[in-house]
């Protein structure tokens, strides 16, 4: 009876740790996933000009840099445009914006292998600067992009930046919420 009891309890704990094995993932490698993208020094310099473009105004230089399906995202996570939208947001800033400047501090190609994300990428790490014409103060924002290539063009956008950089620029403060006394 007793080793029917160890036999039963090896059993069980065998089969458990078989299964919880069986189900356990292996951790790719980076390299399994990402590699150097083939055209780096192209997609880089290519994604660079297009932000220039933008910066400098050039909405119709900076529109031949999209594809026909380009997606704009961020920096919040409803926030989405198509070419023609993104473009338009643009052309409104240049209105209350002057002396624009672009300046990069690092970049990256890389390609995806496998999975939903899968494709060429640059990143491009910038501040983006700018007189705001209504106060008179020149903002600074740092800028994180990050743009899908597809055939040459930039099928996908991504970016991120502090939102509260400019406000603090323009001489906002930010203050605790009232709380109520006990």
């Amino acid at each position: 009876m007793k080793n029917g009891f160890v036999f039963s309890v090896l059993l069980i704990a065998g089969l458990l740790t078989y299964a919880a094995s069986a189900q356990i993932q292996k951790v790719p490698r980076q390299s399994d996933i990402v590699t150097f993208g083939p055209n780096a020094d192209r997609d880089i310099a290519m994604v660079t000009q297009y932000a220039k473009d933008i910066t400098a105004g050039n909405t119709g230089q900076a529109r031949r840099q999209l594809a026909a399906n380009y997606r704009s995202y961020g920096p919040g996570v409803r926030d989405s445009a198509n070419a023609e939208q993104w473009l338009a947001m643009w052309s409104e800033r240049y209105k209350m914006q002057q002396d624009r400047k672009m300046t990069v501090y690092a970049s990256l190609s890389t390609r995806v292998k496998e999975g939903p994300l899968k494709g060429d990428w640059v990143m491009l790490w910038f501040d983006y600067s700018a007189l705001s014409v209504s106060e008179g103060k020149t903002i600074t924002v740092p800028v994180q992009l990050t743009a899908k290539l597809d055939n040459g063009k930039i099928v996908q956008e991504r970016i991120y930046y502090d939102g509260l950089s400019p406000l603090i620029s323009l001489g906002w403060t930010v203050a605790p919420p009232q709380t109520a006394k006990k």
